[in-house]
């Protein structure tokens, strides 16, 4: 119940930032130039700043067993959210939803309001495997066209940040204050800056037309409650500490990616669909996060 309550206390400030982003749009404060910048700091910049400073901690066996349990569930939760998208999935941009949550962008406030540094930790963990999959079989789910481009996948920034932040971890590796604290003074930005975003994405979509397709309720009804709800109860099995795996579980039931959006519009596969899809899982997101948070507790 507990979790519960400060994920609905969580959301509601996040819901609160985003609409801070709509009414900025609508007055012309932000517009889509400017929400491009931003994301390209927000994704270049803050959320590896996140990630890194997450590591600067002392070296723990239980965080490194943590870290390879969540490295190993999200590969799990996408295998589960796979399943579903073959089953129940009309198209590609309907399966990409299924499958593929904002875990950096969503999960990395979230987490880190939940459960603190080490929560990002094992969120890094989770946002390594969204890149891996998302990057290679999400590219070929969207393109049409067999693609394996792991190479690219190892030079995103947050992908860099997860490296050399576990090195800087495993090889006891403590920067001086001077450096730690405005790096984690950047990373702070990262809750408004990324509801700031989703603000002004959900503003440029007709959210009316969203709400008043029925389809949309199911698939969103899969990503947000269903596919979470299964691997939260598989998971609930398994010889997994509460941290990591309450971190794989918030992850999973996270809003599906924006990447989907942009990677329909290139792709020709319904970019009006995607982006009302991303809409409608991010505004209801709000109030589904706290539903799985109080069903892992029953779980628990």
């Amino acid at each position: 119940m507990k979790l519960a309550q400060i994920a609905f206390h969580q959301t509601m400030i996040m819901l609160v930032i985003i609409l801070i982003g709509v009414i900025c749009y609508k007055k012309g404060v932000i517009n889509e130039e400017t929400s491009k910048r931003l994301s390209d700091i927000l994704v270049k910049v803050v959320n590896p700043m996140v990630i890194f400073v997450s590591f600067q901690i002392e070296f723990d066996m239980k965080v490194l067993r943590g870290l390879a349990a969540v490295f190993l569930l999200a590969f799990l939760a996408h295998l589960i959210g796979m399943i579903f998208a073959h089953f129940f999935a009309r198209d590609q941009v309907e399966a990409w939803t299924m499958i593929y949550s904002n875990c950096g962008f969503m999960g990395i406030p979230l987490i880190n309001a939940l459960l603190g540094a080490q929560g990002v930790i094992y969120l890094a963990a989770y946002i390594a495997v969204f890149n891996l999959v998302a990057w290679t079989h999400g590219i070929s789910l969207m393109s049409g066209e067999k693609q394996q481009d792991i190479k690219s996948v190892l030079k995103l920034p947050a992908i860099l940040a997860l490296i050399f932040g576990f090195l800087a971890f495993i090889f006891r590796i403590q920067l001086p204050s001077i450096l730690v604290e405005p790096l984690d003074a950047v990373g702070s930005m990262n809750t408004p800056l990324a509801m700031l975003i989703a603000g002004v994405t959900i503003a440029q979509s007709d959210l009316w037309k969203a709400l008043r397709t029925i389809r949309n309720y199911f698939i969103v009804a899969c990503k947000l409650l269903i596919v979470p709800a299964v691997f939260a109860a598989i998971c609930s099995f398994l010889p997994i500490d509460d941290l990591p795996y309450i971190t794989a579980v918030m992850a999973t039931a996270c809003p599906t990616a924006a990447l989907g959006t942009i990677l329909a519009v290139r792709y020709h596969r319904g970019e009006e669909k995607a982006s009302h899809l991303f809409t409608i899982s991010t505004v209801l997101s709000m109030l589904t996060l706290p539903v799985m948070m109080l069903f892992v507790g029953v779980l628990q």
